[in-house]
């Protein structure tokens, strides 16, 4: 009986009952209240609740009718428009029958008429938009079918065309105005002023005229006539006559004035509708705000009475609490105390007393539960949470035990020096593209076969670690550079190689491997893992190769690049940077039609520098913004150079993505015009199709706004790349750069040649200028210029030239002896 009324429970039952006989006193005043408050509440739901949702209803349905209205004129199609068209009659049909139901229930009896008369006439608007909606999509269908006749007359005309290989009876004029006619045809779509339609028409007629004059000369052929009748007949029927082209391109327009304005004055009846709406669901807020007040005033009374009481009973708990003291408790708290700042202080295995079967021993287990999390919590931080395997951290403090200590027996692979070993890095290649592409769930799932490879191949977890993104580390203690190595190495790039099996596809992962060894114990655990990421940059950088060994050269390449980095802003300080121009021929005439500006680097101390060794360097370092800014600076000022001398030559300047992305390109281009004078037309600026990768829709901004500006955009190196038609319908680009790759072999390589007339043909039919780099023989220049490419680069016609030579060579009658004269001159 004494252990129910002396001790922790006695005075736990003193505490029980004064808190019961508070809750006795709360109990009946929350009661008055709960009946009073309800009281209140009926009135409120019987009365007002039902209008206001009824009237939210109503809000929420002329809202939903708003949006969709305006979703009509974005039809694709006929039958879309009429799906769209017959849920908007539902919808008002219900809210039709929404508002007899509450005009029924007697709610808002004043406003609830004028709000279906305002319904109606929504509907009536709708019905409108859709008629006149209907009648714009037809046409489109019906210019649509007209625009597939004009592709077949393209087809007719291109082999018409095909047929013209000389000047015969008059087929020149001919052929000159036919083009007229395809090209005015082409421009009809994109044409929605009046009056420039019907300048296109006269134009379109006027080529019509001169051609049926040339066809009545006796002299024209009649083979070129009868073809040409036949195109004329056709076009006929899809331009001029009724239902043709220029008749549905102004029956669209006028159709399409018709639907703003019916859009117009259906957005205005439902604004006025859904006004209307708010200002009743506004009344009958009213009406709610005055029964919430007398709610609320019966609720103060009945809060003031339970704060009474509830502070009587901490008065009353407190004075409980503090005769609530006992030897045997506080010597319990000071165990559990101590116990807890020896957990703090790391010691996870410290004994944790579990005590009597009352307050105090659950909470001694309650720190047995701590004690477990804060052990997850330690794993957590040096585990990698999706493989499970070592952090970066732990990693290095294994790899550092294990220099010291010899080989353990039972290793999957043989051991040669028990006190030797090596560290492997691992790298996927390509692993962002991965997770770009599929998603970084299937990129996780990726790193988890990974992982599990290497815990096969190193046989143990405490060897393995992931090091960050896609790189782990494998501690091999006993392995050596021996014979075995290569096979090791190899054995491990087929596991981890293997494809990794997913629900649709199967993934290849890409390992790359870089290597360091240490032997005798004697080695420091951040510098071999140092040493094995240096390996891996290098097998990574190889093209051919999948693994490394580290070697000290490798860490002087990488303070070699360190070195280019530091003296790049002092090279453009002091002037070290020079440019040089390589000629563009034009491939018909022979003569020298432009330039790219190519920049080098002359170091006084270690020579001339390639630019396959700084450009790299300061695209990474950002100093590719200065670089770039005086490449185009200079650029301009030599073409404006020979600009006054009567020599106008349009100058190519290269631009990397980095450059396009990170400064106002647009702005840097204005100043170094007006700086210099030059105007916009004889401005090339050459990008690579990977300036889309990164932030597609910043860079398109940049580039139109170049090309707004009158400066000429080329995409160089094209077909190596991203090479996308979707890509080339969209930049606005002027000019495409054969890659040197296709040239260099296409005189005995069929598949460059047929890549290389596919792309000149391609171009062509965008209205894009051709330029082929890499031209070296006679042979190249020979074919490309069959072809029909526009224009030529390449050390057949000159190398990259100081502007002294370039403008020798601008004199010159015999441009096709341009390699012969510059070595003369040099």
């Amino acid at each position: 009986m004494g252990g129910w009324t002396t001790g922790i429970r006695g005075r736990l039952w003193l505490a029980f009952l004064s808190v019961s006989a508070m809750t006795v006193v709360a109990t009946g005043i929350a009661w008055y209240a709960f009946s009073a408050s309800t009281a209140s509440l009926y009135r409120l739901i019987d009365r007002q609740v039902p209008e206001i949702l009824q009237m939210t209803d109503l809000s929420q349905a002329v809202a939903q009718v708003v949006s969709e209205a305006s979703q009509l004129p974005l039809s694709q199609n006929r039958e879309s428009l009429r799906a769209r068209s017959a849920e908007l009659t539902q919808q008002l049909i219900r809210l039709d029958l929404s508002l007899d139901s509450a005009r029924t229930s007697g709610a808002a009896s004043d406003t609830l008429p004028q709000i279906s008369v305002q319904v109606r006439a929504l509907q009536d608007g709708l019905d409108g938009l859709t008629i006149t909606l209907d009648e714009v999509l037809r046409l489109r269908q019906r210019y649509a079918t007209q625009l597939e006749q004009v592709d077949v007359l393209n087809q007719e005309y291109r082999l018409l065309i095909s047929t013209l290989e000389q000047d015969r009876g008059g087929a020149t004029g001919l052929l000159t105005e036919m083009n007229r006619v395809m090209v005015t045809l082409g421009q009809v779509s994109r044409q929605d002023n009046e009056g420039e339609l019907d300048q296109l028409e006269q134009q379109y007629m006027r080529s019509f005229q001169i051609i049926e004059a040339i066809l009545s000369r006796t002299e024209t052929d009649p083979l070129y006539r009868q073809s040409t009748h036949s195109i004329l007949v056709k076009m006929r029927a899809v331009s001029v006559d009724r239902g043709g082209l220029f008749d549905l391109k102004r029956r669209e327009r006028d159709s399409q004035a018709l639907v703003a304005r019916k859009l117009q004055d259906v957005q205005r009846q439902a604004q006025n509708l859904d006004r209307m709406a708010h200002r009743q669901v506004e009344t009958v807020n009213t009406g709610i705000e005055t029964e919430r007040r007398a709610l609320a005033s019966t609720l103060l009374n009945s809060r003031l009475a339970l704060a009474l009481a509830a502070l009587i009973s901490v008065a009353v708990s407190v004075l409980i609490g503090w005769h609530y003291v006992g030897q045997k408790i506080v010597g319990r708290v000071q165990t559990l105390a101590a116990t807890m700042r020896s957990i703090a202080g790391g010691a996870l295995d410290a004994p944790i007393p579990a005590g009597d079967d009352d307050e105090l021993g659950e909470m001694g287990r309650a720190l047995v539960v701590f004690r477990d999390a804060l052990a997850s919590v330690r794993h957590m931080a040096t585990h990698d949470a999706l493989t499970g395997l070592a952090g970066r951290r732990l990693c290095e403090e294994r790899l550092a035990q294990r220099i010291t200590a010899l080989a353990p027996q039972g290793l999957p692979y043989p051991v040669e020096q028990p006190d030797s070993g090596a560290v492997i890095t691992v790298s996927l290649s390509g692993f962002k593209d991965i997770n770009d592409t599929f998603g970084h769930a299937v990129g996780d799932r990726v790193l988890r076969a990974v992982a599990d490879r290497l815990r096969w191949l190193a046989g143990d977890d405490s060897r393995v670690g992931r090091m960050g993104a896609d790189e782990f580390a494998l501690i091999m203690p006993g392995l050596t550079d021996g014979a075995g190595l290569h096979d090791l190495l190899e054995t491990a790039l087929r596991t981890l190689s293997a494809p990794v099996p997913l629900e649709r596809m199967d993934i290849d992962p890409q390992p790359v491997l870089g290597v360091a060894f240490w032997q005798g114990g004697q080695a420091d655990a951040a510098t071999l893992l140092r040493n094995s990421e240096l390996a891996l940059k290098t097998a990574a950088r190889d093209a051919q190769g999948r693994y490394a060994l580290y070697h000290p050269d490798m860490g002087e390449q990488i303070t070699r690049r360190q070195i280019i980095r530091g003296e790049l802003r002092s090279a453009l300080e002091n002037e070290q940077f020079a440019l040089v121009y390589q000629p563009k021929v034009d491939m018909r005439s022979g003569r020298i039609s432009g330039a790219e500006a190519l920049v080098r680097w002359n170091h006084p101390q270690r020579g001339q520098i390639s630019p396959a060794d700084f450009i790299p360097v300061a695209e990474r370092s950002g100093l590719i913004v200065d670089l770039g800014n005086w490449i185009l600076h200079e650029a301009c000022k030599q073409a404006r150079v020979w600009q006054v001398q009567g020599v106008p030559l349009r100058i190519a300047v290269n631009m990397s993505p980095v450059q396009v992305l990170r400064q106002d390109v647009v702005s840097m281009v204005r100043d170094a015009l007006e700086a210099t004078g030059l105007p916009p037309d004889l401005l090339e600026i050459e990008i690579t199709e990977g300036v889309l990768v990164t932030n597609e829709g910043r860079a398109l901004s940049r580039l139109r706004a170049l090309r707004d500006m009158g400066v000429r955009l080329a995409i160089d190196d094209f077909g190596t790349g991203y090479s996308s038609l979707s890509y080339l319908k969209r930049l606005p680009v002027t000019c495409l750069k054969i890659d040197q790759s296709f040239v260099r072999d296409l005189v005995n390589n069929p598949e460059d040649a047929r890549l290389s007339r596919v792309i000149i043909g391609m171009a062509h039919d965008f209205d894009l200028e051709v330029v082929a780099e890499g031209i070296e023989t006679a042979a190249h220049a020979e074919f490309l210029r069959a072809s029909g490419c526009d224009f030529g680069q390449g050390y057949y016609y000159s190398r990259p030239v100081s502007p002294s030579v370039m403008t020798s060579l601008l004199g010159q009658d015999l441009p096709w002896m341009l390699p012969q004269v510059i070595s003369r001159r040099a």
